[in-house]
């Protein structure tokens, strides 16, 4: 298995995008009347609750861990699955317009969570044990 692992890895961010790019082109797709429709409130609502997600994230972590691990919360906080209440609403409820506000969030999501992954690699944190250009080894653990 770690061979197939070292096998893959070097297409893994790209699969990783094409997904993504996938799951928001879907949801929005299916979406783009009601989304229209529904204006610039529910736009102003899906990103401040990725964005806000983020900075809580950050601020709750910052006095008991690093710069790094904070900045690993703060994304992981703004990273809330969109998608899932997406599936959700679109097995669980008729109505087609319960499936929008997640499809909005799903765009939110994924533009501010990878955002903040980008700035984060771009500007390291001083006190970074693990920089980014370090090498990991091999999966195997040789």
């Amino acid at each position: 298995f770690p061979k197939f692992v070292q096998a893959v890895l070097p297409f893994s961010p790209i699969v990783g995008v094409l997904i993504t790019c996938l799951l928001v082109g879907v949801s929005v797709a299916t979406s783009a009347g009601e989304i229209l429709a529904a204006g610039p409130t529910l736009q102003l609502a899906a990103f401040l609750l990725h964005a806000l997600g983020g900075v809580a994230g950050y601020i709750v972590t910052k006095p008991f861990y690093g710069e790094d691990v904070c900045r690993t919360f703060a994304i992981e906080f703004a990273m809330k699955s969109s998608a899932f209440g997406y599936l959700l609403a679109s097995l669980h409820f008729p109505d087609f317009a319960v499936r929008v506000p997640s499809a909005v969030s799903i765009v939110w999501m994924t533009l501010i969570g990878s955002s903040l992954a980008v700035a984060s690699r771009f500007f390291p944190p001083n006190e970074c044990k693990i920089r980014p250009e370090h090498d990991f080894g091999s999966i195997d653990g040789e």
